[in-house]
């Protein structure tokens, strides 16, 4: 079965898509990093990508960017959740 890919520096933030995604029947893989990613996409071609912009080791925007160089037509989203508070 070929699965759902969210990426997520935030494991939290991406167990709540996930187990939604997983009751409405879908296989869901889960990585916080752009290699991780990678490796994931290198074994098995996913059914979507969800990233986020920010990763630890590089841009969600870069990841996506690579897999739709391969494929144009590659479903994929970027999302980024940025929280500050001034004093």
């Amino acid at each position: 079965m070929r699965k759902i890919l969210l990426v997520d520096d935030s494991s939290a933030i991406a167990q709540e898509p996930a187990k939604l995604l997983k009751r409405r029947g879908y296989g869901v893989q889960t990585t916080v990093t752009v290699a991780g990613a990678k490796e994931v996409i290198e074994k098995e071609r996913p059914l979507f990508i969800s990233s986020d912009l920010d990763l630890p080791d590089g841009s969600g925007l870069e990841l996506l960017d690579m897999v739709q160089a391969a494929d144009a037509d590659f479903p994929s989203s970027h999302l980024s959740f940025f929280v500050s508070i001034e004093k």
